[in-house]
């Protein structure tokens, strides 16, 4: 039996023709095919009772949407979802040289255009929550844009904006993670999740699992998943 790649694997599981050819078994479902990977990687009964319903491609494309990008990570825990630490909250904001300058209780001072923080307004006339996008063009916004005023509250900053009145308040933590006036964090890394950075190394040593393992048995299903 030739070893293969879980790529190739892949390629072979996702091809009903090629399973029937091989096996001589009848086309698998998705829902069959999900409740086999659950199985194999330890998922609760109830979990894999509900594998077995057939999966509809909008809830696939949903999760790759939610999980895609970056920044969902980044805005999920900018509006107040991750723990805050004791220092993410300000003791003083001042507008001066069209920057806000907002002072942290740990003594630091971060500050941000005018212009930055309008554009990055997260109030539901400007930013959907679910696309993430721009619900406004940032090319309105007038380049000597200021605040007519600028208030700590207990949650974040509230701005008033000069040229139209807008009003947004932007959540101590988001500024936080999104200070780049000293940068203090990384905006796209969970706090308190350790980074790991890849390299090239597994390119000499490919990860091999026997189709028939793949094809036939949970152990072979899960040390393939587990490998990719």
């Amino acid at each position: 039996m030739l070893p293969i790649t879980p790529a190739h694997a892949l390629r072979r599981l996702l091809s009903p023709g090629a399973v029937a050819a091989t096996l001589a078994i009848s086309r698998p479902t998705t829902g069959s095919v999900v409740a086999r990977a659950l199985r194999a990687t330890g998922q609760s009964a109830t979990s894999r009772a509900l594998s077995s319903r057939a999966v509809s491609p909008s809830v696939f494309s949903a999760n790759a949407r939610l999980f895609s990008s970056k920044a969902a990570v980044a805005e999920t825990s900018g509006t107040g979802a991750a723990v805050q630490a004791d220092h993410d909250e300000a003791n003083k904001v001042v507008v001066k040289d069209n920057k806000l300058h907002l002072s942290w209780e740990d003594g630091v001072t971060s500050r941000f255009h005018s212009f930055w923080l309008r554009d990055h307004c997260r109030c539901p006339e400007c930013y959907h929550t679910v696309t993430k996008q721009r619900l406004f063009n940032t090319f309105k916004i007038p380049r000597d844009v200021t605040p007519t005023s600028a208030t700590l509250t207990p949650t974040g900053v509230d701005i008033v904006w000069g040229y139209d009145n807008h009003k947004s308040h932007y959540t101590y933590s988001w500024l936080r993670r999104h200070s780049y006036d000293p940068k203090l964090m990384d905006p796209y890394q969970p706090e308190g999740a350790p980074k790991i950075t890849w390299n090239n190394s597994i390119s000499s040593t490919l990860p091999e699992i026997a189709y028939k393992d793949i094809m036939e048995t949970d152990k072979g299903l899960a040390a393939w998943l587990n490998n990719i």
